[in-house]
């Protein structure tokens, strides 16, 4: 009897053998699991930028004037970002078109003073903390901007059209979408410096500062990422 049983065994292991080799093989190799990376903000870019000067004034120190300034600006940017792990350091200049003025009174009520911004740009340095997709940054640097202003008429006032130089600082968010575009949003204050001029014969000092909201979107290469 247990030889037979043993024969039995011998018998079955032969026969399950022979099955297993006759089963066809895998035709492609089970998958490995896909790791997804992460939004990787390094890299040049361009876009665009919108947005509106608020609570502004320009002090125009020698007589009692203080022009509130408001309104809207809008161009273009161009900047880099290297990221290094959370940490996104970065540079970024703007510049364009501004519709920011404000008009008073002068002492003279046959004259009105008023202070006309008619471009602004910034040359800042970004410093911000990534969230994969989701950034937040400060920002600060150099502001610039041609600025009129003037005693109308000029005839028996008097005018002055500079490039003003100061400063500007804020913050703000960024959010990347699809592919190599994003989106975003900042607060920034800017001083705008001294200038100095003389209408009729009363030396001025002017002052211009304001906040702003700006909204641009831009494009980036990813030139600095490699490959």
């Amino acid at each position: 009897m247990l030889r037979f049983l043993s024969s039995a065994a011998a018998i079955a292991l032969i026969s399950t053998a022979a099955v297993a080799a006759d089963l066809p093989m895998p035709s492609e190799p089970i998958p490995e699991a896909v790791v997804t990376s992460t939004y990787n903000w390094t890299g040049f870019y361009i876009g665009g930028h919108g947005g509106f000067a608020f609570e502004g004034e320009n002090d125009w120190d020698g007589v009692a004037i203080n022009n509130d300034l408001e309104g809207w600006f809008a161009g273009g940017t161009v900047g880099a970002n290297w990221q290094m792990n959370w940490l996104v350091l970065g540079v970024e200049a703007d510049g364009g078109w501004s519709e920011i003025d404000g008009s008073d009174p002068c002492p003279n009520p046959a004259f009105t003073c008023s202070t006309d911004v008619d471009w602004l740009g910034t040359a800042r340095g970004r410093v911000g903390l990534a969230w994969d997709r989701f950034l937040v940054y400060g920002t600060g640097g150099a502001a610039f901007a041609g600025i009129l202003v003037e005693a109308n008429p000029q005839a028996g006032g008097g005018s002055s059209d500079e490039t003003y130089f100061g400063w500007t600082a804020g913050g703000g968010v960024e959010i990347g979408l699809w592919n190599n575009f994003s989106v975003k949003g900042e607060y920034a204050f800017y001083d705008l410096g001294d200038e100095s001029a003389t209408f009729s014969g009363v030396p001025l000092t002017f002052n211009p500062e304001f906040q702003a909201v700006k909204f641009g979107i831009n494009y980036r290469f990813g030139w600095l990422a490699g490959p």
